[in-house]
């Protein structure tokens, strides 16, 4: 029997951003392309071609992949208008091959300002207690289906006709 083994990485509230890195975009011009695929996944508000090393390397900084400096291949820095739009195209955005390559996107959260992580981890409180509220309330009895009082009444009414 053949296993296989899947890499998974676990991200916190404070490692999702609104902000992402896309690597591996063809050299080609295609930003503009790159761009509406993006916006497949939610309003990008900013976006900059990291063209120069030195970006780059800021940009690149928690990434471990040896071939960032391919000068086939360009980095593009996009901000969302949510995290939840970056978490979508961060999850779809790779799905997908982008002019023969696959694209790598990650999250950028040391783009991010003090604001930013705040109202983020302020927004992420008040999803769990909605959710928590949520799961406390007590269920409210459903009315039984229409065809299964039908069925009832045809059962009794079955009874009385039958002759003891």
């Amino acid at each position: 029997m053949r296993t296989t083994v899947m890499a998974v990485r676990v991200f916190t509230v404070a490692n999702e951003s609104r902000y992402v890195v896309v690597r591996n975009v063809p050299a080609l011009g295609v930003i503009e392309d790159l761009l509406k695929r993006l916006s497949l996944y939610g309003k990008v508000c900013e976006y900059r071609l990291l063209d120069h090393p030195d970006d780059r390397q800021v940009a690149l900084q928690f990434e471990t992949s040896a071939d960032d400096d391919n000068e086939f291949t360009d980095v593009v820095w996009v901000e969302y208008e949510t995290v939840n739009n970056a978490r979508h195209a961060k999850n779809r955005g790779v799905q997908k091959p982008f002019f023969g390559s696959k694209l790598q996107i990650s999250y950028a959260p040391q783009f991010e300002s003090r604001e930013d992580t705040a109202d983020k981890l302020a927004k992420r409180r008040q999803l769990l207690l909605r959710r928590a509220q949520a799961g406390s309330r007590p269920e409210k009895k459903r009315p039984a289906p229409v065809v299964a009082q039908e069925e009832t009444k045809r059962a009794r009414d079955f009874q009385h006709r039958i002759p003891v």
